[in-house]
């Protein structure tokens, strides 16, 4: 069955008719639509932006983590450098005060 012009176009108002109180809904639909994905695609850039604000300062942390690290070792070795000093001599003085008078007179302690 073939549709004649007058008949088609008649449809076609009609469904035009039956479908405009709709369009402005439709078109206020899709405008809020366009609107949450304009925010959401901000919040998006600004979560990226956060997201890579955070890598670099955690990448920053672990830099003075290692470097605040490798420092504590180099303090650490002159402390162990300055304790054998002095235990070197702690064992001179104990060995000085150790021996008789006239031997510590004789002798004095060595540096």
């Amino acid at each position: 069955m073939s549709l004649t012009g007058g008949f088609a176009a008649r449809i076609a108002a009609a469904v035009a008719a039956a479908l405009a109180p709709h369009l402005d809904s439709i078109a206020a639909s899709v405008t809020a639509v366009k609107l949450q994905q304009g925010v959401a695609g901000g919040q998006l850039a600004t979560l990226q932006t956060t997201l890579e604000g955070i890598v670099g300062t955690q990448a920053l942390t672990a830099a003075q983590l290692e470097a605040s690290q490798a420092a504590t070792a180099a303090d650490l070795a002159t402390i162990k450098t300055g304790v054998t000093g002095l235990t070197t001599q702690i064992t001179l003085q104990t060995a000085h005060w150790a021996r008789p008078w006239s031997a510590r007179r004789a002798a004095p302690i060595s540096k």
